[in-house]
């Protein structure tokens, strides 16, 4: 059994030779096979590239931020205003496009095209 699968693997060698030497031998075939391994290496590539930190530049990506909240009395915090301070936590954050508006004119960005998003902060 080994001796006639030396005996395959020699001809498929054999066959693999001669298809090359006729590769080589044709200008248009080898631009054609040079091409058919270039191109998926290439493309394959490309998308390892633009996938590779998708992250690294989101500034341009438009987020609409309304708040609306009016905030909250308790006697045992006091006065929290949680959507005044996911607004500031907001301006000192640069990795987002965010803009600050109303709710109205958030939302209808969003449906317009403008904003990618809308954070609505509602009043409760």
């Amino acid at each position: 059994m080994l001796k006639r699968m030396r005996t395959y693997l020699g001809v498929i060698f054999a066959i693999f030779a001669r298809d090359v030497k006729r590769v080589l031998r044709n200008p248009v075939a080898l631009v054609i096979a040079l091409g058919m391994i270039v191109m998926p290496s290439a493309y394959a590539w490309y998308v390892v590239v633009a996938n590779w930190d998708p992250y690294s530049n989101t500034t341009g990506m438009l987020v609409a931020v309304a708040n609306e909240d009016a905030g909250a009395d308790s006697p045992e915090t006091g006065h929290l205003d949680v959507g005044a301070q996911v607004v500031a936590q907001l301006h000192d954050n640069h990795e987002m496009g965010w803009e600050f508006t109303d709710a109205e004119a958030a939302i209808n960005g969003v449906y317009e095209g403008r904003y990618w998003a809308a954070l609505v902060i509602p009043k409760d």
